[in-house]
């Protein structure tokens, strides 16, 4: 049986209330989308996901799973890679992560119930 791969090693992110800031850093350039856009971007299947995924994340980070932006109770995380990768945040299985069709970039959106607290969020692959 095959052990699980840590993708990536475990990240601490803190909640929009915890850091005292509506939208992460990703969101400061005028050419990067919130969290909030994205997610909706997700939600009505836009074909437009992909270019504002890779616009919006650092390579290096869609590569090494620390892609990541959060706006209150709401987070939106991209990785890119490996078919399959599982969520997890605070040890816990998150949602479903979406394949970006036609491509190796995977996405899920997920609330986040605690604000005021650290998280942790890492993948597992095959």
């Amino acid at each position: 049986m095959p052990i699980p791969i840590l993708l990536l090693k475990r990240l601490a992110i803190a909640t929009a209330a915890m850091i005292g800031l509506s939208e992460t850093p990703h969101a400061l350039a005028a050419d990067k989308l919130t969290a909030t856009q994205l997610m909706s971007l997700a939600k009505s299947a836009s074909p437009g996901l992909g270019e504002a995924i890779t616009s919006t994340f650092d390579a290096k980070d869609l590569r090494e799973g620390t892609a990541w932006a959060g706006h209150g109770y709401d987070f939106f995380f991209a990785v890119q890679g490996q078919p399959g990768p599982q969520l997890l945040i605070d040890g816990s299985p998150g949602p479903q992560m979406q394949q970006l069709s036609g491509s190796d970039l995977w996405y899920t959106a997920a609330r986040i119930e605690q604000l005021g607290k650290l998280h942790s969020f890492y993948y597992l692959v095959n």
